[in-house]
Order: C-alpha cells, then structure tokens, then sequence
C-alpha cells in the first residue's frame, strides 16, 4: 500500500463512533509504520517543508472529521472546532517530522496511543468550555 493509500484509508476511517474512529486512525499509524520508507523516502528527497504541507493538508480533513465526532452532542462554535483541529494538526505532524528525523525509530504508534489516551477528555473538554461560552454571551 503506497502512502496516498494509507492516507486515505486514515480520511475514511473518521466516520461513525469515536472508538471506530480511533481503530481506524491506529491501524493506519501501523500501516504508515511498515510503507513509511515511502514516506521518509519523500521526506529525504522534498525535505521536511513539503512532507509538513502534505502532512497538514491530509491531517486537517481527519481532525476536521474527528472533532466533529467528538463534539456529537456538545454545541461548540465552528471556528473553536476548527482551532482545536489545527491544534491536533500540527502537533501530530510534528511528531511524525520528528519520527521521520529519527529515521523511523520512535515508537510512533505507541505516541499517538499514549497522546490520545492524554488528550482525549481535553479535546471534550475544550468543545464544551466553546459550547459555555456561547451559551454565556
């Protein structure tokens, strides 16, 4: 499977329940993980600036998606959502840089794991605190 193709897989997988979500984004982690010479090969050759906006790029339609799931229920404003994604956006591209940098050495998966078992009650958190500030105007 070619990069593009696990990329897309990850974009697709961001439907339905959180936990379905999350199942998808890992198995697509572990699957970056064994095509990542792809990857790094790209990054080697186009250098960190453009595997950051082909990163970005892809990353912002799967934490659009994923914050939309999370915020089922919870009336937090557009643009929070927006801004709590690019948040997730930049940090996981980051990681992946750094990931890459180490010549794929890093326990990425096991970082995004941990990160989101961190993060996830943020995240929700976060939606609502938007949703109490609109309520509160």
């Amino acid at each position: 499977m070619r990069v593009q193709e696990v990329i897309q897989q990850m974009q697709a997988g961001y439907t339905g329940s959180r936990e379905q979500a999350q199942q998808a984004y890992m198995a697509s982690f572990a699957e970056l993980r064994e095509q990542g010479d792809i990857l790094y090969h790209i990054f080697q050759s186009a250098g960190e600036d453009e595997v950051r906006r082909y990163l970005g790029k892809t990353f912002t339609t799967i934490f659009e998606q994923l914050i939309e799931i999370e915020a089922e229920g919870i009336p937090a404003s557009p643009e929070d959502k927006r801004l709590i994604a690019r948040l997730l956006r930049n940090a996981t591209t980051g990681f992946l840089v750094e990931w890459l940098e180490s010549g794929m050495k890093l326990p990425i998966e096991q970082t995004v794991r941990r990160l989101d078992f961190l993060f996830t009650d943020l995240v929700r958190e976060a939606l609502k605190r938007s949703a109490a500030d609109i309520a509160a105007e």
